[in-house]
């Protein structure tokens, strides 16, 4: 008497706990759920990250051929530079035919810096939106998932005490349908736990290498931004060597006019020159002729008294001589005086093309420190650029592992999932418990109990029958058209059979026979619809099971 008070005060504890046990492990499932979802957003989110990352990639490997392009334009270029300072050195007129070929490398590497320059900035757009995405979703979702993983674990220990209570109350021997339950919730829960805690694994890692990426993103926009400040830089410093190759271009000009200028003068001196050689070979012709006339002017002075009148001849031709050497040295004073004149303007001419030329090579000094300049900035470029590109590829790989894990995750989900439908059906059946037990004086006076021996006939195939069963002790098997060596199922204790009948009468559609010596608790379709009535959670339960076991038949 006093076991059977102890049991009407235990069995509805036992099933209150239980019952509070399942909604603990439901609503763990929903957290773990959530979770979950937020792993499969990361993982979308992942691969269009790394569809992104692949792109970036190829621009940053652009960047890099075009680097390359840019330092052999620079290594060429030294070398026309080195053979237009000799030129300018010599000097030589070739340093026009030098000046053109800069210039038309100038064109070449400005085309590559802007080139770099879009493709840098399409980069730094691009991960401005990846890390945008990161900082709105992924540390969104972590924070979430962190939240979700909280409240799971403290699911875990009120499920945990529970389950404790349940088994310490359900635990006597009388109510075996009722351990039936708290055993199978016991082993779906720790079914649940284990998925719960590889989820929370997997969150705690995602939500790591998340933090991670956005650590490396931070990195990857720092050095692109120095990257598209070099650019900036190089940019400036080409135009600037571009002004000053202009300026050399116009110098050159004008040096090649004042060289040809210059060349002018010096075949009027040239020419100058053989006509005053000219005029001092008359001029030594005269006094050849001078020097003569002298020595016979002083044979015919011996002979004074008888030749008077022949050195009177000499004499005029003497003066006559004389006066073509005056004039010849006239010519001569004025030639020279214009050859010097010449020269003095020549000397004028080639200092100023000088000068020119010493202007040149200060511009080509300046340029040549200007591309060392860009040199080693392009180098530095590409080191940045090399470095993005392998904080880029740890991304992707962070991301693909990010997948991985989400995929590990989907398949804890699906368990979970599986899990969920048996613990639904355990909260039926603890249900049904609490409604034979917990209800038994006020609202089911006519159950009643069956005891069956073996090969007794429980239910059998096409009658009309009005009860269900709850099995207390033992087993039951069920086949089809007397077929018993066929067997389709096996009761166990705790399993209910022939629910349908409490709502719908029709013919039994299965034989249902005593496995082993076996006891089960009658239950009536009356009795139940009043209960039902009064209870609507447990009515609702009822229905869904029932549904459950019409869609099976069907």
């Amino acid at each position: 008497m006093l076991s059977d008070q102890l049991n009407k005060k235990t069995i509805p504890c036992a099933a209150f706990f239980l019952l509070f046990a399942v909604m603990a492990a439901v609503t763990l499932l929903w957290y773990t759920s959530r979770v979950s979802d937020n792993l499969k957003s990361i993982q979308n989110n992942a691969s269009g990250i790394i569809k992104q990352l692949t792109g970036l990639n190829e621009h940053l490997q652009t960047c890099m051929n075009n680097n390359q392009a840019v330092n052999n334009s620079l290594s060429s270029r030294v070398k026309l530079l080195d053979q237009l300072e000799k030129n300018i050195k010599t000097p030589d007129l070739s340093a026009l035919d030098s000046v053109y070929k800069i210039k038309k490398q100038d064109l070449l590497f400005q085309n590559i810096i802007q080139k770099n320059k879009e493709l840098i900035d399409s980069c730094l757009e691009q991960l401005s939106l990846i890390q945008n995405q990161i900082d709105n979703k992924f540390i969104k979702i972590s924070d979430n998932t962190k939240g979700s993983i909280l409240i799971i674990s403290i699911i875990f220990t009120i499920l945990f005490f529970m389950i404790f209570f349940s088994i310490l109350f359900g635990s006597t021997k009388r109510n075996k349908p009722l351990r039936h339950a708290i055993n199978g919730l016991a082993e779906s829960t720790e079914h649940v736990t284990k998925a719960s805690l590889n989820v929370s694994s997997v969150s705690q890692m995602v939500a790591d290498r998340t933090s991670e990426q956005a650590k490396l993103l931070e990195d990857i926009l720092s050095n692109l931004k120095d990257i598209a400040a070099m650019t900036n830089q190089n940019s400036e410093d080409v135009n600037h060597a571009d002004t000053l190759m202009k300026n050399i271009r116009i110098s050159t000009q004008e040096t090649t006019l004042f060289m040809d200028a210059f060349a002018g003068f010096m075949e009027k001196i040239t020419s100058a020159s053989e006509e005053s050689s000219r005029i001092v070979q008359s001029i030594d012709d005269v006094a050849f002729q001078t020097n003569i006339l002298a020595l016979n002017a002083a044979i015919e002075a011996a002979r004074v008294g008888n030749a008077g009148e022949g050195f009177a001849v000499v004499a005029d031709e003497v003066r006559s001589l004389s006066r073509q050497v005056t004039k010849a040295s006239g010519e001569i004073s004025d030639l020279l005086k214009g050859i010097s004149l010449k020269i003095t303007e020549g000397m004028k001419k080639f200092n100023k093309t000088n000068n020119i030329f010493h202007e040149v090579a200060d511009n080509v000094l300046e340029i040549t420190l200007i591309v060392n300049k860009v040199a080693k900035v392009s180098a530095e470029q590409t080191s940045r650029i090399e470095g993005a590109y392998n904080f880029i590829n740890k991304i992707k790989d962070i991301a693909l592992q990010n997948v991985k894990e989400s995929d590990r995750s989907a398949s804890a989900s699906v368990e979970m999932s599986a899990q969920a439908e048996q613990l639904k059906g355990f909260v039926d059946e603890v249900k049904f418990v609490a409604l034979r037990e917990g209800h038994y004086d006020k609202s089911m006076h006519s159950i009643v109990k069956k005891e069956l021996s073996k090969g007794d006939y429980l239910i059998r195939q096409g009658e009309y029958s009005q009860e269900a069963y709850i099995i207390e002790e033992g087993e039951f098997d069920i086949f089809l058209n007397e077929n018993p060596e066929k067997i389709v199922a096996t009761l166990k204790e705790g399993d209910i059979v022939g629910e349908i009948a409490l709502i719908k009468n029709v013919k039994r559609t299965a034989n249902v026979v005593a496995k082993s010596p076996a006891r089960v608790v009658v239950l009536y379709k009356k009795d139940c619809m009043d209960v039902l009535g009064k209870q609507k959670v447990l009515s609702r339960s009822v229905a869904n099971m029932i549904k459950r076991r019409l869609e099976e038949l069907r």
